[in-house]
């Protein structure tokens, strides 16, 4: 052991030997490291220490969207119920590899990261973080315009201290494939992690692990597993072990990182206009952008760092979207809302059945005949455009290589009449960008307790039929329900099935709902276009719309058990049961 203020470790030799000096590790642990250019009296993951991590569950979303997708698309072996994810909570099965991912990648978590090479932590504390942030513009070369977008980008760089840092070296208990961590706890990366993340060359080249913090732990401190107090080491001579080291060798530039090139693709998102009168925008996750020495396009890895942008054109479809002459109007009075994080995702297919369409029309405040107004809502209020997130698609990479693809990035919705709305949808494809738009007219069909499309010889057909549709349709309208006064519930409930012993099934719905109603922040200011932008993703805390009730102070679960389906179950049935919980 050594006291806190023992002369620093000065050569090779004398770490050698003090290496050798400490207890032996025990059976059932790992003995890990941390290197840190401070010293700090806790050891705690950055999400218990009062660091603000931007936009985490955004990020969660999208590496599940990922995941879900290379899984599908390889015919991974992995268990069945990881391909099968209608909601975040089905995740659970590799929640701390994503977690693992946003540890390294990302904004940060409830894990520390360590590693397993000495080497590696001698290097974090030799170096320290310098952050700056980056502006380019994208256009067309030569004069600015008013169409020119300043992208604005936070980048890291780490330089050498020059003065003394701190080893910190852990014996950690190991987790041995359980599924929940306790405070501790090894996840070991490289070993245990399924072969979708094997790829990310970061985690690797580190030797990394994670450690998991339990707040309710002495606020999720470390400290007890420590093998020692925390050593101080002079870099003078212990520099030599790290000299084949440095930024550009521990954090592989995308282009030896498949995981680092996806994050990195993904689309920027519009953010208002820059002091200039520029459109600005900004990466659509948080990701670390690193540099190596210079900030200097000609430097071969800070060029491949910043020119893994996909810019989308247009960049904002509202309000660059082609609208006739005579929609122009109300097109313009529009409440613009966008969507920052992934929301398909969270939803569950149309073809699942779980979807109740008229729980769904009705909590949308619309009405089903002339007779039976409820729309607080005036036919002209009536009248949202929703920007869906760019992130809903799952892998940036793929069509940045040229594969073609086509998706819903826009649904503008508003008031034919009383009980009809006519919904614009905006597809576009990528790489190129292009938009293309179409008109439904929607209309409630009580005999079939179903939301229909009417065509132009008055025929009804059942949304649910355009499946593709569907869902981003069904989306829409609960986010207006969410946001609407009163007792809401989700259109769709969280099902579990259970089996009685002479083998007869029921449903379980648990249900989230919502005793006041969410609240619809304004976001962006701008006076260019005229009006605020509104979403339901709150840029102030950065956390993505995900369910009724979960931004809201207080809310309430309800559990009903019925053996139809839930898309038929009677709601009036359904609001006494709410009404005795």
């Amino acid at each position: 052991m050594i006291s806190s203020n023992a002369i620093p470790i000065q050569s090779p030799k004398r770490l050698r030997e003090f290496l050798k000096s400490l207890n032996k590790v025990e059976k059932g642990f790992t003995r890990v490291y941390r290197g840190q250019t401070q010293k700090r009296d806790t050891v705690q993951a950055s999400a218990h220490r009062n660091v603000k991590i931007e936009r985490r569950n955004q990020w969660n979303f999208y590496c599940g969207l990922v995941v879900e997708y290379l899984l599908n698309k390889e015919g991974s072996k992995e268990p069945s119920s990881i391909k099968s994810i209608d909601n975040v909570n089905d995740f659970e099965i590799f929640y701390f590899w994503v977690k693992a991912l946003s540890q390294h990648y990302g904004p940060g978590t409830e894990y520390l990261d360590l590693t397993h090479s000495l080497k590696v932590a001698l290097w974090f504390a030799f170096n320290c973080i310098e952050r700056t942030t980056y502006f380019n513009y994208s256009g067309q070369p030569g004069e600015m315009l008013n169409t020119d977008i300043v992208m604005q980008s936070e980048l890291v760089g780490y330089k050498p201290t020059n003065h003394n840092g701190w080893l910190y070296i852990f014996d950690l208990p190991e987790a041995k494939g359980k599924l929940t961590r306790t405070h501790g706890e090894i996840v070991d990366v490289l070993n245990e992690a399924p072969n979708v993340f094997k790829n990310a060359t970061r985690l690797s080249v580190q030797d990394a692990c994670l450690a998991y913090c339990d707040p309710k732990d002495k606020d999720g401190d470390l400290t007890k597993f420590l093998v020692c107090p925390p050593v101080e080491i002079d870099p003078t001579y212990l520099s030599i072990l790290t000299n084949d080291l440095n930024t550009s060798v521990l954090f592989p530039s995308p282009d030896d990182d498949d995981w680092y090139k996806r994050f990195l693709q993904t689309p920027y998102l519009f953010a208002g206009y820059s002091k200039e009168g520029k459109m600005a925008a900004v990466p659509s996750l948080p990701v670390t952008k690193y540099y190596h020495l210079k900030l200097d396009l000609n430097d071969q890895y800070f060029n491949s760092v910043l020119n893994q942008q996909i810019a989308l054109a247009p960049l904002l479809i509202y309000p660059n979207q082609y609208i006739s002459d005579q929609d122009k109007e109300a097109y313009e009075r529009a409440l613009p809302i966008l969507l920052a994080s992934p929301l398909f995702y969270n939803c569950p297919p149309v073809e699942s059945g779980k979807w109740h369409e008229r729980l769904l029309w009705l909590n949308a405040g619309l009405s089903f005949s002339p007779d039976a107004l409820t729309n607080p809502f005036s036919n002209e209020n009536f009248n949202l455009h929703f920007e869906f997130s760019a992130l809903e698609i799952p892998n940036w990479v793929e069509i940045d290589n040229g594969e073609s693809s086509e998706w819903i990035r826009s649904i503008w919705v508003r008031a034919y009449n009383d009980n009809i709305i006519i919904v614009s949808i905006g597809l576009q494809t990528f790489p190129k960008g292009d938009m293309r738009f179409f008109d439904m007219k929607l209309i409630f069909d009580s005999a079939q307790n179903k939301i229909v499309v009417q065509n132009l010889n008055s025929e009804l057909t059942q949304l649910s039929n355009f499946v593709n549709f569907a869902k981003p349709i069904f989306v829409a309208l609960a986010i207006i329900g969410d946001c609407l006064p009163g007792t809401k519930i989700k259109p769709y409930p969280m099902f579990e099935t259970v089996r009685l012993k002479d083998n007869k099934e029921f449903r379980v719905a648990t249900l989230v709902v919502s005793p006041e109603s969410a609240q619809i922040n304004p976001v962006i200011n701008s006076n260019k276009v005229g009006k605020e932008y509104y979403s339901v993703f709150n840029m102030e805390t950065k956390e993505p719309y995900a369910s009724v009730g979960q931004y809201l102070k207080s809310y309430g679960i309800a559990v009903i058990k019925f053996k139809s389906t839930f898309s038929e179950f009677p709601i009036e049935e359904l609001y006494k049961s709410l009404l005795k919980t």
